[in-house]
């Protein structure tokens, strides 16, 4: 019996694992057996993580990983053994493999500042509930500041307005010129418009000395007083890529091939945030959601195929979508690497609500093996396109 082990129980792991069970159905084979370990019992909508935190927002991944006949295990991962083929446990048990994925994505990447270690966060379920209890400690008239204008930023900063009302102060730190200035000229007159409707005070260009517990000392002089300093500042990919041997990019991730093998491994594989892809012949895969979804799929039938002597398919994405959050104003949907303005305003919220509500959110398990399967294999989303 081979062995595929998935390390990781976010969006590229649960879908890696999927895939890897769907085309293990297709080709009803017994000779695989699927492992999935996660740090934890929960799939989570990390995307999700600014608004207030409800069951919803996580999903149980027994019950699924049962119904597909994945072996689910909760075991946090601290280093692997590549040599000796097998990943290591916080409990110092040792777990083997034929072909590993990683899909252990990536945490926040907190800033070299002194008093960072005072910030809040929405990095993870738990971070984020200790920011959500600290907001019921503060009183109406609070002053948050959030350190990074990206699309994390900009999300939590719009929600403050809407979760608090007029009464707060809500600044905006970040050493570009620009909020989220990747999103391109098309964009950012929307988001200014939605930033200044919100009254999000905007400190761009400005670096940061320091941080207290009494707010934020900016280069140049200016203070700003907040008990509710949030980090909003990238992220980089899990530490559990420096235990595989191969080139990383800045980021940490791990340089991957068409197949999303490492490239000089010959039986790991990355997908997710741990994973430097290509999604078309010029453009790496983004360390977002619907990345991670699509480079799980992949990576998932891949390994698989891998162990079973059959082809493997070359992971594309062409397709670059992005919508973002912008509290009361509504939402911005964009498309295109170089982004295009399709919806605003309530038009965009509508398809925020579907993205975060429905589409990252796994097949239930209520819908059984064959229906779960035919959602998520990829030899069958090619026949339909075809």
């Amino acid at each position: 019996m081979s062995k595929l082990l998935i390390v990781g129980g976010g969006y590229a792991g649960v879908w890696a694992a999927m895939s890897a069970a769907a085309e293990k159905h297709r080709r009803q084979d017994e000779t695989v057996e699927i492992s999935l370990l996660s740090r934890d019992g929960f799939l989570t909508m990390r995307p999700r993580l600014y608004e207030p935190l409800s069951d919803y927002i996580r999903t149980p991944l027994a019950p699924l990983m049962k119904e597909i006949g994945v072996d689910f295990r909760i075991a946090d991962v601290t280093s692997i053994a590549e040599k000796r083929k097998r990943v290591i446990t916080t409990d110092k048990q040792e777990v083997s493999y034929d072909r590993l994925v990683l899909a252990t994505g990536s945490a926040l990447s907190k800033p070299d500042l002194p008093g960072a270690e005072l910030c809040f966060d929405v990095d993870d379920w738990e971070a984020a509930s200790r920011l959500n209890k600290h907001y019921d400690t503060l009183s109406e008239d609070a002053s948050f500041v959030v350190i990074g204008a990206s699309f994390a930023g900009i999300e939590i900063a719009t929600e403050l307005r809407s979760r608090f009302g007029e009464a707060v102060r809500i600044h905006l730190v970040d050493q570009n010129e620009t909020a989220v200035h990747f999103m391109g000229q098309n964009a950012l007159p929307h988001i200014d418009e939605a930033l200044t409707a919100a009254r999000i005070e905007r400190h761009l260009g400005r670096g940061i000395e320091k941080i207290t517990r009494k707010g934020v000392q900016l280069q140049g002089g200016e203070f700003l007083e907040s008990e509710t300093v949030i980090l909003a500042t990238g992220m980089r990919a899990s530490t559990l890529t420096q235990s595989v041997q191969g080139e990383k990019d800045a980021y940490g991730r791990l340089k991957v091939d068409g197949s999303l093998r490492v490239i000089g491994s010959s039986d790991i594989y990355a997908g997710g945030d741990t994973s430097h892809a290509y999604a078309d012949e010029e453009h790496v895969a983004l360390m977002s959601c619907q990345h991670a979804i699509q480079l799980g799929r992949y990576v998932g039938h891949n390994a698989m195929s891998d162990l079973l002597g059959q082809d493997w398919i070359l992971y594309r994405q062409e397709v670059y979508r992005t919508c973002l959050d912008l509290g009361k104003w509504g939402a911005l949907f964009t498309v295109g690497w170089n982004p295009e303005v399709q919806a605003t305003r309530d038009e965009g919220k509508a398809i925020k609500h579907q993205i975060v509500n429905s589409l990252i959110y796994p097949p239930s398990p209520e819908n059984g093996p064959d229906e779960i399967f035919r959602q998520i294999s990829l030899i069958e989303e090619m026949k339909a396109v075809v």
